[in-house]
């Protein structure tokens, strides 16, 4: 037998765990570019949070007002 017969499985993960390292690098080079909108920031967080009425004596605005 070769070398490469007797140390098969260990080839195939060796090519195996090179390939995932090169798929996370590449999904992180992805992930970290730009943000087209800049990102959330805390500032509209907490925009966000104050436009929600939390009164529920209070007909939504701008919804319909029956039950789903």
């Amino acid at each position: 037998m070769s070398w490469f017969q007797d140390n098969l499985w260990a080839v195939l993960a060796g090519i195996f765990a090179l390939v995932v390292i090169i798929v996370v690098w590449l999904l992180r080079r992805a992930g970290s570019g730009p943000a087209a909108g800049g990102g959330i920031t805390e500032d509209m967080v907490r925009e966000r949070l104050q436009g929600i009425n939390l009164d529920l004596d209070e007909p939504p605005q701008g919804g319909s007002n029956t039950p789903r």
